[in-house]
């Protein structure tokens, strides 16, 4: 099965918007709030338009499977992904972050990619672990542990 990025359509606005508020991928967020189609509306018009942010879909084929996103800070960059719920546990987290980590290497021009997740999010550490990204902290705050990977250790490991 193969993943592939594609930028976002108007068509997937409202997929986006009905996956983030999933019960699902709330627990996992930073905000577990539940966020309104005009609060989403409103966030998508200043990240469509801001140059240090990449906004994507992950698709397999004609299904959009997922959305990620970077948050770009010179040569380096946090990234954010989700999935469709419906294809949660099946897999694609981690075809999904392979491909990031591919597309952010080789079309983007980035150095490090890093990101956060709850200490306790069991499946998404070991999705970035298998996915090569490795554990930079978890001192001080324990609710969050942060994981990233160089592109020099990425080309070492594909």
């Amino acid at each position: 099965m193969r993943v592939k990025v594609s930028l976002p359509t108007d068509n997937d606005y409202e997929l986006m918007h009905e996956w983030r508020n999933h019960p699902r991928i709330r627990l996992a967020s930073r905000s577990a709030e539940f966020i309104t189609y005009e609060e989403h509306q409103i966030w998508l018009k200043k990240v469509m338009f801001d140059p240090l942010v990449c906004l994507f879909m992950f698709c397999v084929g004609k299904n959009r499977v997922g959305v990620g996103r970077l948050d770009i800070h010179g040569v380096h960059a946090e990234f954010s992904i989700y999935l469709n719920p419906e294809y949660i546990g099946k897999g694609l987290g981690l075809l999904c972050m392979k491909e990031l980590l591919r597309f952010s290497f080789s079309r983007q021009g980035l150095v490090t990619i890093y990101g956060e997740t709850f200490a306790t999010n069991i499946s998404a550490r070991k999705t970035f672990e298998k996915a090569g990204l490795e554990l930079l902290q978890q001192e001080g705050d324990t609710k969050f542990v942060s994981y990233g990977i160089s592109k020099k250790t990425w080309i070492r490991n594909n």
